[in-house]
């Protein structure tokens, strides 16, 4: 069978997040390896039929030799594996894993699913991500995103030429498996808002938290949960410490990690992402939106393409404490049938725009178009 190549910082991200393209890429009859961190995730995807390789990459890391390293390990086994395509994800993957490719004669294609942490703000990490960037662009056959500010603020610091990218809609998302097993419900004796993301202050959980000091103190019936990884190698990272002195202050509840954050979406009356980090397009605002769940989240890149503010949810201000707790006091105050039609606009705008099978095309015209082809590096 020919072979293409998946590569990732992290299992988690590739099972999480592009399990349907492994589905996909395997039922066009290819032998599908991944190649990422190996984690708890790995022999999941091992037991959906991937193969598996582990590599070492330091995520945050600013070691040139490593990163050297891993170039080195991935121009290696793209030449001994000698897959027909390669498909890029997250930062490093797409920089030194689409030099190697080049190196290795493989054509691939790097997705850029948000700018990320480097591209928050100028400075020496900024300017040298945009460098590297540069020089991989030329050896990809094509860069993806998934929202057109990020493609703009490529093309605009001239990393890419705009013929060579393509956008996406969004990550994609299963609908029928974030479809609703019960009626959405508002409890106004036990309003929940929820946050699920990365335990990050560039993901605003900070300001989050800061909003349910506000809304407590009018509202003190009202619960705020968040939910997800502290991710303690991230510069942006919430410690242990911080996350323990507010669960004991008894403003927010920390539900830890999940496998099935279905299952507290479920609960939740109003989904809330203040984030003001450089996202792609949130996944978790996907998942409250196909499940019927009205959204506070900010006018930030990526976020608010999947709010249409006072359709679908509510947008705030960046980083403002007292906007978000307002929006939050507005869904409070709301009446039930407004916060359902809330949630039954989302779900319509997720299967618009942002279903899977959306994205899906995109690789299956990228295969038609490099492998059934048969176009030459």
């Amino acid at each position: 069978m020919e072979k293409i190549i998946l590569v990732s910082n992290t299992s988690w991200y590739l099972f999480n997040f592009r399990l349907s393209i492994i589905k996909l890429l395997q039922r066009a009859g290819y032998e599908v390896v991944c190649i990422a961190n190996e984690d708890e995730y790995s022999e999941r995807l091992v037991k959906e039929g991937a193969t598996f390789i582990a590599c070492k990459l330091a995520n945050k890391g600013k070691n040139p030799f490593k990163d050297w390293a891993f170039y080195v390990f991935l121009k290696q086994q793209y030449q001994q594996i000698k897959p027909v395509f390669i498909f890029h994800y997250t930062v490093k993957p797409n920089i030194y894993g689409s030099l190697a490719a080049k190196a290795a004669k493989v054509p691939s294609i790097a997705i850029v699913s948000g700018a990320g942490y480097a591209f928050l703000k100028e400075g020496l990490l900024n300017k040298l991500v945009k460098a590297l960037y540069t020089r991989a662009a030329k050896c990809s056959r094509e860069l993806w995103f998934v929202n057109e500010e990020d493609q703009a603020l490529f093309v605009g610091n001239n990393i890419v030429d705009e013929y060579q990218t393509k956008v996406l809609p969004g990550e994609g998302i299963d609908t029928a498996r974030f479809l609703r097993d019960a009626p959405y419900n508002v409890d106004k004796s036990c309003f929940t808002f929820l946050l699920s993301a990365r335990m990050l202050w560039d993901k605003g959980v900070g300001v989050y938290v800061e909003a349910a000091r506000k809304v407590k103190q009018l509202y003190p019936q009202s619960r705020f949960q968040l939910l997800g990884f502290i991710d303690s190698a991230n510069p942006s990272a919430i410690s242990s410490m911080q996350m323990e002195a507010w669960q004991s202050e008894g403003v927010i509840e920390y539900l830890g990690v999940t496998d099935n954050v279905k299952q507290y979406l479920m609960k939740a009356t109003c989904f809330v992402l203040p984030s003001y980090y450089r996202e792609g397009v949130p996944r978790a605002l996907l998942e409250a939106a196909s499940l019927e769940i009205p959204i506070i989240t900010t006018d930030n890149v990526g976020c608010k393409e999947v709010v249409d503010h006072q359709v679908n949810g509510l947008i705030c201000k960046l980083k403002s404490v007292d906007d978000l707790a307002d929006k939050m006091i507005r869904m409070l105050d709301a009446d039930a049938s407004v916060l359902t039609e809330m949630g039954r606009q989302g779900r319509i705008k997720v299967e618009q725009e942002f279903h899977e099978r959306l994205v899906l095309a995109y690789y299956e015209s990228a295969i038609a178009q490099y492998l059934m082809g048969n176009e030459k590096n």
